[in-house]
């Protein structure tokens, strides 16, 4: 009967009966002998001494190069994500833009105001017609229309061709001082009886584009 303690221990336990036939042994007392039996019993202890390694389990290695492929992957955004960043940069963009067409389309102008039954721009007067020139010059592609207005005094005729030539004045001065006169169109729109005398007598500039 035995018993396995460890992996390197076991215990054994045995008994039994020997039967003695022939000459008595060396070592063997004479009685044993003559009784012709011999009962033995005792405990075994077993070591086992080998050098076993136990087996571990490997890992099947990965090639550094598809590791190297992986960790790019996974750090690069999806294609998905680089158009929804495009979208993202082109509404912004767009946002700009339009923002600069509403700027632009608030532009408002000074109004040239002259005496009565002149055409000619007062000196008080040039200060707004430097400002209506820096935003021209700010605005290249900008392109307005001046136009011109006289009181209810006069003939229809006669206010009719004042209002004309006061826009004109305007135009010269604009054209002499740097502003392409393509961009500048001149109409006079004669009598206003809307306005006292004082701001009938006027040429009005806006933007194309309002």
């Amino acid at each position: 009967m035995g018993y396995q303690l460890t992996s390197c221990l076991k215990l054994g336990i045995y008994s039994g009966l020997t039967r003695l036939t022939g000459e008595r042994m060396d070592g063997m007392p004479e009685h044993l002998h003559k009784n012709n039996f011999v009962w033995e019993s005792g405990v075994r202890l077993g070591i086992n001494l080998s050098k076993k390694k136990n087996k571990v389990a490997e890992t099947p290695s990965v090639p550094q190069k598809e590791v190297l492929q992986k960790e790019v992957l996974q750090q690069e955004p999806t294609s998905s994500e680089n158009v929804n960043q495009k979208e993202t940069v082109d509404k912004a963009e767009t946002r700009v833009v339009e923002q600069d067409i509403k700027e632009s389309a608030k532009v408002t102008f000074p109004v040239i105001y002259f005496t009565f039954n002149s055409i000619d721009i007062q000196q008080n007067e040039e200060t707004k017609l430097n400002d209506i020139l820096k935003t021209l010059k700010e605005n290249p592609n900008m392109k307005v229309t001046v136009t011109g207005w006289c009181d209810t005094k006069g003939s229809v005729t006669v206010n009719k061709r004042i209002s004309r030539q006061r826009a004109e004045a305007v135009k010269t001065w604009l054209v002499k001082n740097g502003i392409e006169a393509n961009r500048i169109t001149a109409i006079g729109n004669g009598s206003d009886d809307t306005q006292d005398a004082d701001k009938a007598r006027r040429v009005e500039t806006k933007d194309n584009h309002k």
